[in-house]
């Protein structure tokens, strides 16, 4: 039996590849909502020292 399977199209390189873009995917948006949070911290202290 090959490295292809009837019951899977997608070759376990193309899964690996999908991972990554996946991880790399949820890595930018918890990076956005760590910036998002910080400003909203920084804003809310600020305005508490005015």
């Amino acid at each position: 039996m090959g490295s292809t399977c009837f019951l899977c199209p997608r070759s376990s390189s193309t899964k690996v590849k999908e991972w990554q873009e996946w991880c790399r995917y949820v890595r930018e948006q918890r990076t956005r909502l760590y910036i998002m949070w910080r400003c909203a911290v920084i804003l809310i202290c600020w305005q508490e020292q005015c």
